[in-house]
């Protein structure tokens, strides 16, 4: 007995297009004309849901390649999320959809201009607003495009500001593994603490942004803080300049959203 005669023979019965249960041993022959059939919900098992189903069988739906299929939905968010994993973001971002980003038409702006040449151009973005307005929402939504945009995980890259400049400074890594990111996310800048404010963070930092801007990579920055705060740090103002003289700035405002959500 082969493996899918085995199948056959233990499978539950499942509704076909006409909305009649298929008997199990009616379903291999039907399954051979699926590829003919127009894709409804009624066409996976049962009633539609054809995740449980297949998964159960170890079998992949036959309208897997269907935008629509139930089982394609779960793949593509599973793709999704192990993308946004891998770039460095929490689990708490992986849900992220357009419609939850504030200021979500000037962001897809941004998206359109950064996917559509201004990687080319090196297109920076400053994103600034008060704490839980959305900024990193808004960091995991621009990765996401890049998805199906044809950039390789391993060229994008988000790291907390903290974490950067410890990277950057206590542990002293090459800047040119950073600089030459296709994009480079920075969220919560200024909150560093006392590295911000030294000249060797300072020194480190530059020399990232300056890498980058002769380069022509973009740098995306969310922070709490205003372009006008930010360029008062002393120590700061010659990589802000450089930065600012090819960005744009997003501003995030209203309440934080955690605590709508609460």
């Amino acid at each position: 007995m082969s493996e899918l005669e085995r199948i056959r023979d233990t499978m539950r019965p499942w509704k076909g297009s006409d909305g009649k249960y298929i008997p199990p041993q009616s379903v291999l022959d039907y399954w051979a004309t699926l590829a003919t059939v127009p894709w409804s919900p009624a066409l996976c098992p049962p009633e539609g849901d054809c995740r449980g189903f297949y998964s159960e069988h170890q079998l992949e739906c036959p309208h897997a390649e269907k935008r629509s299929c139930p089982r394609r939905q779960d793949i593509d968010l599973a793709r999704k999320h192990e993308w946004l994993a891998g770039i460095g973001f929490g689990r708490e971002y992986w849900d992220v959809q357009g419609g939850r980003v504030r200021s979500s038409r000037e962001v897809n702006e941004y998206c359109r201009r950064l996917y559509g040449g201004g990687l080319a151009r090196g297109v920076n973005v400053f994103l600034s607003g008060g704490v839980g307005t959305g900024k990193t929402m808004a960091l995991a939504w621009i990765a996401l495009q890049g998805m199906g945009k044809g950039i390789q995980r391993q060229a994008l890259r988000v790291y907390l500001a903290p974490e950067l400049v410890t990277w950057l400074v206590d542990m002293n890594h090459d800047v040119g593994i950073l600089a030459g990111l296709d994009v480079l996310m920075i969220d919560d800048l200024g909150t560093e603490h006392w590295s911000a404010t030294s000249t060797w963070a300072a020194a480190r930092m530059g020399e990232l942004v300056e890498r980058r801007h002769r380069e022509w990579r973009p740098t995306i920055i969310a922070t709490n803080l205003s372009p006008w705060d930010l360029g008062q740090r002393d120590e700061w103002n010659r990589w802000t300049d450089r930065w600012f003289s090819r960005g744009e700035t997003i501003t995030f405002e209203g309440e934080s959203l955690r605590g709508r959500a609460a």
